[in-house]
């Protein structure tokens, strides 16, 4: 990730995160990047080529059970990075989506984190957007104590 530029706190900015004047936004993810991951195997975080078979995502019990996600996959380092800085992710009380765009409606953050090694991808259409399909070969769940991730404990 040494490629990746640096914002104002020193941290990397994920190659998926859209910069809007400038200034990049990470509650949010660009979604002409988002393509060019998914269509090129390209990881999100970093942007540069994925290895074959090997697909990891970030997502709650939900996004398991349903093998269903939204952010394009990621390289193992990165998504594990992602789990140790990204506040949205590390934080459990960091501050949610609005849901609807009515910002009285957070959308609820799950009890567990679960972090995905996947060997296949695909797409499905749901109410106009397209969502990430997979198919999970390891599983790690991570849950919050004292408002952080802590974990992981692994099923195989």
């Amino acid at each position: 990730m040494e490629h990746l530029k640096i914002d104002e706190r020193g941290y990397a900015i994920p190659y998926f995160v859209p910069i809007i004047d400038g200034v990049p936004n990470f509650k949010y993810q660009d979604s002409k990047k988002r393509t060019i991951c998914l269509q090129y195997f390209k990881c999100s975080v970093c942007g540069k080529q994925l290895f074959a078979k090997s697909f990891w995502f970030i997502t709650g019990p939900l996004g398991l059970h349903n093998r269903v996600v939204s952010d394009a996959p990621m390289h193992e380092d990165c998504a594990r990075y992602a789990l140790n800085v990204c506040p949205h992710i590390a934080l459990q009380k960091s501050e949610r989506k609005v849901k609807n765009g009515d910002p009285h409606i957070l959308t609820p953050k799950p009890e567990a984190i679960i972090l995905i090694k996947a060997d296949k991808i695909g797409l499905t259409d749901h109410e106009g957007r397209k969502y990430i399909t997979f198919r999970p070969i390891y599983t790690e769940k991570y849950i919050y104590e004292n408002n952080k991730l802590v974990g992981p404990t692994t099923d195989r």
